[in-house]
């Protein structure tokens, strides 16, 4: 299941700005070994703050994505802490435990 066993962690998504293909309390799987490419979702921290959104490279500017319409694209400036975390490469969810 596991390509990279030693780069892979699992985040827990909470928040709603990745509706409706990432909902609150889906465990994400990241694999930290891959670099990002043009319309992955990944993990990360802007200053300081763990988000998790679509990477999108457009004319030399990284800009990161939710999929909920409601969250507008956040563009990334020169003075932001930005670090990924890494790439998600699946999820998991508990259909037992949603509400």
């Amino acid at each position: 299941f596991l390509k990279n066993k030693n780069s892979t962690f699992f985040v827990r998504a909470s928040g709603d700005s990745m509706l409706p293909e990432i909902k609150p309390r889906d465990i994400l799987v990241v694999d930290r070994s891959l670099n990002p490419v043009n319309g992955s979702v990944i993990t990360f921290f802007l200053n300081e703050k763990p988000l998790c959104k679509q990477f999108i490279r457009e004319e030399g500017q990284l800009r990161l994505r939710s999929f909920n319409p409601r969250y507008k694209d956040y563009l990334i400036q020169e003075s932001d802490d930005f670090q990924i975390f890494g790439v998600v490469i699946g999820l998991a969810r508990d259909f037992l435990c949603m509400r």
